[in-house]
């Protein structure tokens, strides 16, 4: 399938993730995609929500640097087990997305999290919700955890034969001491690893915000910091690879996407 798509640049605005920063995206509308295609831009650092695919194109700041986890090297630590043992009366479902009202109630408690470094995050409407994670890509799931019946978590993610990428959980913040958010990932890890998938994406690392920064606590990790030139960050020891002058310059992307049909500008 050729992509088809609308490549564009979005309105400088206030960043969510550092306050006294302003940000711009450089954004693609997908109508359709195929998974091969998919995975050539998550390769170049592309996100997604919905059919709105999207990475940074920031003047002044390059601190969102998109990370993964090497599936295979990856080995479950003592804090992992943690976790894992504190699940175990957990029942979990990975399945297709179907929006549900528990879950869009689920996300607006989450979004109060984010109040600390980013006052404005208010969350949408259903329709929004909706339109943000439940779009019906062939390679789109969704991991639901649940307590007796109740709706504890959240995760949305994509599928495909070389990569698992995470989309965004959200969870009551009630049941933080669960750490969800971590479950959901190392579920989402051994979900790769079953299909021998090389790679999980976790998005962007951004050292300076502390609900971004956890990310690199996923090891071994990879961190993108030019045209598809992933490379390796900390190992399984809790050691930094990567020189620090390199990594606080960050992620610059390098243009229009790389596909085998460019997609036409707006």
């Amino acid at each position: 399938m050729a992509m088809h798509g609308q490549w564009g640049l979005g309105q400088e605005h206030l960043c969510s993730y550092l306050p006294t920063q302003t940000a711009r995206l450089e954004l693609l509308r997908i109508s359709a995609i195929d998974a091969a295609e998919f995975e050539a831009l998550v390769a170049q650092g592309y996100r997604h929500f919905g059919t709105l695919f999207f990475r940074p194109w920031c003047r002044a700041c390059h601190a969102c640097v998109p990370i993964r986890i090497r599936t295979a090297e990856f080995r479950a630590r003592r804090s992992v087990r943690r976790v894992l043992e504190r699940a175990r009366d957990l029942d979990v479902e990975v399945t297709t997305p179907r929006p549900t009202a528990a879950a869009y109630a689920l996300y607006c408690q989450h979004k109060e999290r984010f109040r600390d470094t980013n006052p404005d995050a208010d969350a949408v409407s259903y329709d929004e919700f909706v339109e943000s994670f439940f779009h019906a890509f062939p390679f789109s799931r969704t991991l639901e955890i649940r307590e007796r019946g109740r709706l504890l978590a959240v995760s949305h993610f994509d599928l495909t034969a070389q990569v698992l990428s995470a989309i965004y959980c959200y969870y009551d913040p009630r049941d933080l001491p669960r750490s969800p958010g971590r479950l959901a990932v190392y579920l989402q890890i051994a979900l790769a690893a079953q299909h021998g998938i090389p790679f999980v994406h976790l998005g962007y690392y951004i050292a300076a915000n502390p609900h971004m920064r956890y990310k690199a606590g996923f090891q071994p990790n990879e961190v993108l910091l030019g045209d598809g030139e992933w490379v390796p960050f900390m190992d399984g020891r809790n050691r930094c690879g990567l020189d620090l002058e390199r990594l606080s310059q960050g992620f610059c992307p390098p243009g229009k996407p790389q596909l085998r049909s460019a997609p036409p500008s707006s």
